[in-house]
């Protein structure tokens, strides 16, 4: 009867201690798929240097030699800094302006500066919804113990301003 009275309290805290490590596994879980949205989304935005440079190269008689990499910018901030500048190279032309191949691309980056937009806001909910159960007591010490930290607040700047 003794070791009955300590093992239930025992096996008691072991189910309490997997719940709250479950429910912090899922909430990382999901954070990390909301997160792998974002990176996909700023994956085909990036993509979308390409065909935008190849559209404003095939109208201008020379490159300018800050558009020559075609492997284009690596971080977020400086895809919105060369995208922007494409785009200005182009609204400056009216033949670029008028032509399908960049109306198209211009449709293509405002769907995908849509859909980063709402995968931004769906990681930033996701994160800030694993920060609350990780730092939430009684939540705090089994979060500490196994290492969950949710990840920062993500904002990107939209292309098309």
């Amino acid at each position: 009867m003794h070791s009955l009275i300590v093992l239930i309290p025992v096996l008691a805290f072991f189910a309490w201690a997997t719940w709250i490590y479950n429910r912090l596994v899922l909430a990382r879980n999901r954070q990390a798929a909301a997160w792998r949205e974002v990176d996909g989304q700023l994956t085909v935005r990036r993509d979308l240097i390409g065909p935008l440079l190849e559209c404003v190269a095939a109208r201008r008689a020379h490159e300018s030699p800050a558009f020559r990499d075609r492997n284009g910018p690596q971080e977020a901030g400086d895809v919105v800094l060369e995208l922007r500048s494409l785009l200005a190279e182009a609204e400056a032309n009216p033949e670029i302006k008028s032509s399908r191949a960049f109306l198209h691309i211009l449709d293509e980056l405002a769907r995908t500066d849509t859909a980063l937009q709402a995968a931004c806001r769906e990681y930033n909910a996701a994160a800030e919804s694993y920060r609350k159960l990780s730092r939430a007591l009684p939540n705090t010490p089994i979060a500490g113990i196994f290492g969950f930290q949710a990840g920062a607040a993500y904002k990107v700047e939209p292309v098309l301003a």
